[in-house]
């Protein structure tokens, strides 16, 4: 069903696209991608959930956030941002909209870069997280990996933008899920076992400050990831 003039990609066309997971678990109906052709070319977006569907935990917590930074977060530059669209069967659809097609930061991907351009990414990288960080109150990430971004090449360089949304840490109350059971599964998962605190193994999830802590560890593990 054409939502306005965008269009869900079959699961065929994201796999010859080699388009990244937009949630951590990477079910099928997870990636629910849709695209538009403009006068520049293909635009790329990606519905937050699926409202005909039963949307996972870590779903519906990356729309309820995403839908919510605007109120929280002074710099959302380099985080997924949501316009609510009506399709025609009446169902409202939350998208987010890249800059251009969104690029996994692979070790392929980011091989064929220039120190400039990883250096872009790795600043980009910081900027979202310090964004969270700084919001009032506060939001930790808790799941900082290489999956958790995207890059998007402009006219201005490579744009960062965090996708990952669905493990956080919600000191605004607006959540009543904390998942800590799911952070400690994504903890335990090969793709981010190298880029986790040590001490977030063995979290005590009444101390939020160890989440801030186990955040900026991350982060500069993703850093050295992407310049190297």
């Amino acid at each position: 069903i054409p939502v306005e003039d965008w269009y869900h990609l079959l699961s065929e066309e994201i796999d010859q696209l080699k388009l990244p997971h937009m949630d951590r678990t990477g079910k099928p109906g997870s990636n629910l991608y849709m695209v538009r052709e403009t006068d520049s070319g293909l635009e790329f977006a990606i519905q937050l959930a699926d409202e005909r569907k039963k949307a996972g935990t870590e779903q519906k917590r990356t729309k309820e956030t995403i839908l919510s930074l605007d109120k929280n977060i002074t710099d959302s530059s380099n985080i997924l941002k949501a316009i609510v669209l009506k399709g025609e069967d009446d169902l409202e659809y939350p998208i987010s909209v890249f800059p251009s097609r969104p690029m996994p930061l692979t070790p392929e991907f980011l091989g064929s870069l220039d120190g400039k351009s990883r250096l872009e990414i790795a600043t980009g990288i910081c900027a979202a997280i310090a964004s969270l960080h700084r919001s009032k109150p506060p939001i930790y990430h808790r799941n900082i990996c290489p999956a958790a971004f995207v890059a998007c090449q402009t006219e201005k360089g490579y744009k960062v933008v965090l996708s990952r949304l669905g493990l956080i840490k919600d000191m605004t109350g607006q959540m009543g899920e904390t998942v800590n059971g799911l952070v400690a599964e994504a903890a335990a998962e090969e793709e981010n076992r190298d880029f986790v605190a040590p001490e977030a193994l063995s979290y005590d999830a009444s101390v939020t400050d160890a989440w801030k802590y186990a955040d900026i560890y991350s982060t500069g593990k993703l850093c050295l990831y992407v310049l190297s």
